[in-house]
């Protein structure tokens, strides 16, 4: 199936927007250090710059204990750092505990079982106190609470209901570039005077392209393949039914488009085995509200010259499964007494038998 450019250019120009983040510190070791300013920038509170923190080795030292040795210095601190906190989560997301050393420490040694860590610095010299965080997430209740908690503590909070801001999307000139963060009880408001979710902006992009650009060209196909690409991302939404709508309105127009066929070509390719026999592959829709089990078809066979050297007329029955409504589905022949043939035409399903044991007959 071909996959269409315009959807993969929008999905990561959304994803682009949405997870685009600062780096504050080079990571030198496979294990997860993540250091965030907190107060860096907003509130007036003094930056506690960051110029290096080298994680130079992890090992085990005791049944339940692994050492962390690192290499540090500091900008911009008057007096040195006084003490560093760490904080460490296991491998679900959990804080097992705080582990302290004092800033001339070139170790510190963790529990065995923490799968990421935070560094906290202090320093009490300094007019207000200047933390190196994790990213911290505000979160939101349904009934309109709100909460601040690290990137690590989310999925926690979101397995009792909780979730964090919604991005909001609003076209200009039909190109979703402006975005706004804002709490989920807003997301209605917005979407009352214009702005979309992701999913709805991947909706709207969608229903456009199929009514502007798909339907007039009756290409109907593409929309199938389009439904594939974003079906997933709309599972559970409130534009998933509109978007079965959408390709129901295709299948009936295509079936409408080629005869009433419950089968619909979406193309054929032309290859040879090992042995060097021609061998045709043909690509089906399943276009009718049954699904499929077995059919027949009809096709000839032309050489170079555009002379017919044969036609085929072969039954073929779906293994293992059967052909889903609105699914594609490709049969393969080998081209026996048809050695030189390069293209095929006049392909036609004249017989299909469905799941429930009724058929259709075509000519």
């Amino acid at each position: 199936m071909k996959k269409k450019i315009f959807y993969t250019i929008f999905a990561m120009s959304i994803i682009m927007m949405m997870f685009s983040v600062t780096v504050f510190a080079e990571q030198k070791t496979e294990l997860p250090v993540t250091l965030r300013n907190q107060n860096a920038g907003y509130d007036g509170y003094p930056s506690f710059t960051l110029n290096s923190f080298e994680v130079t080795d992890v090992y085990i030292v005791s049944d339940s204990k692994k050492r962390v040795e690192f290499n540090r210095s500091y900008k911009d601190t008057p007096n040195g750092c006084t003490y560093v906190r760490i904080n460490c989560y296991d491998d679900a997301g959990y804080l097992i505990g705080p582990v302290y050393f004092v800033g001339w420490d070139k170790y510190v040694d963790i529990p065995i079982c923490t799968a990421t860590i935070e560094f906290t610095m202090k320093n009490p010299t300094e007019n207000s106190d200047s933390y190196l965080y994790r990213k911290l997430v505000t979160l939101y209740s349904q009934d309109g609470r709100s909460i601040t908690v690290t990137d690590l503590e989310v999925p926690q909070y979101e397995r009792v209901g909780w979730s964090g801001l919604v991005t909001m999307y609003a076209p200009v000139d039909g190109v979703f570039s402006r975005t706004i963060e804002v709490s989920p009880l807003e997301v209605s408001a917005y979407e009352a005077v214009g702005w979309y979710t992701y999913e709805g902006a991947l909706f709207y992009i969608f229903k456009d392209y199929y009514y502007n650009t798909l339907k007039p060209a009756t290409d109907y196909n593409s929309v199938f393949d389009f439904v594939e690409e974003i079906l997933p991302d709309l599972i559970g939404t409130k534009y998933e039914q509109e978007v079965y709508k959408i390709r129901t309105e295709a299948m009936d127009l295509w079936r409408k488009h080629c005869g009433g066929k419950p089968m619909g070509l979406i193309d054929y390719e032309i290859s040879k085995n090992s042995i060097g026999t021609p061998e045709v592959t043909l690509y089906f829709r399943n276009l009718s509200y049954k699904k499929i089990v077995a059919f027949k078809v009809k096709f000839d066979c032309y050489n170079i010259f555009g002379d017919l050297e044969r036609s085929y007329y072969d039954s073929y029955y779906i293994d293992n499964s059967n052909l889903d409504i609105a699914g594609s589905f490709y049969a393969t022949w080998t081209l026996y007494g048809a050695d030189s043939v390069n293209k095929v035409k006049n392909i036609r399903v004249i017989e299909v038998v469905y799941e429930d044991g009724t058929k259709w007959y075509g000519k």
